[in-house]
């Protein structure tokens, strides 16, 4: 079977995109991730730095793919879905189907992830603060909808002009939010970075469920504190945060390595 493109962006050639994908140079890039099925690169393609997620198609996942479900089709219906509410994301450029792989190109955002930054730790107190009230409203803009995969190594940190703000890179998992889907959110901000040992500081948690307030039009210290008391319920039942494969292994090495305890 030939590579097609399932899906192109505006103003881009489909063939020259599809011959690039299939003539494979992107599978010499930077690998970013290594997980559950799904390889991440940074690579050149048609002279562009972009990065590369590819996905083998076996039985099922076929079939998915077939029928424009599989994570390549909904990753790209995310990022329209996700850029109408005004929330920054990584383009999708092309997605392209080969005899064995799914392939989705999308723009590479420069800067490091929410992730990176907050293991990196000792940065400017304004940008720690600016950042958490960029988290609290840009949970806010979802509105009806929501990210189940909203976690720090999923949002890349851009600076414009000294005005930080966050992009969302994976956007395979938006839906219509369930009840309590910004407690949730919230709440996956914190686990992540607790399982790998870089737990976020409690006032900057208070920011950013301060600015998720601010944005709804919700103040008040009843609103506040039922809020918060929902995070921590959910932060609670969740047990033990350690990722599988540490995200900052991945994004230093481009390996898959168990994450340490968190103490």
């Amino acid at each position: 079977m030939p590579w097609k493109v399932v899906r192109i962006a505006k103003g881009e050639s489909g063939a020259a995109w599809a011959g690039e994908v299939a003539a494979g140079g992107w599978r010499g890039g930077e690998p970013l991730k290594v997980e559950g099925g799904v390889a991440v690169r940074a690579a050149i393609v048609c002279g562009a730095e972009v990065v590369v997620k590819s996905w083998r198609l076996r039985g099922a996942t076929r079939l998915k793919a077939r029928l424009g479900l599989s994570r390549g089709a909904r990753q790209w219906r995310g990022a329209h879905r996700v850029s109408r509410l005004g929330i920054r994301t990584a383009r999708p450029i092309a997605l392209i189907r080969g005899p064995d792989d799914e392939v989705l190109v999308m723009e590479r955002l420069a800067g490091p992830t929410l992730l990176d930054t907050m293991a990196r730790g000792g940065g400017d107190v304004r940008d720690d603060h600016q950042l958490a009230a960029t988290i609290g409203g840009q949970v806010a803009a979802f509105g009806r909808w929501f990210n189940r995969d909203h976690k720090p190594s999923n949002l890349i940190v851009l600076r414009d002009r000294g005005i930080l703000s966050l992009a969302v890179i994976d956007t395979v998992a938006i839906r219509r939010a369930p009840r309590d889907s910004a407690a949730r959110m919230l709440a996956s901000l914190v686990l992540e970075p607790t399982g790998c040992g870089r737990p976020p500081r409690l006032p900057l948690r208070m920011r950013a469920l301060r600015a998720y307030l601010a944005a709804r039009g919700m103040t008040g210290r009843a609103a506040r504190n039922a809020l918060w008391r929902r995070v921590a319920a959910i932060l609670q039942a969740h047990g033990d945060p350690t990722p599988r494969v540490d995200p900052l292994a991945g994004r230093e090495r481009g390996i898959d390595s168990p994450c340490p305890q968190a103490p």
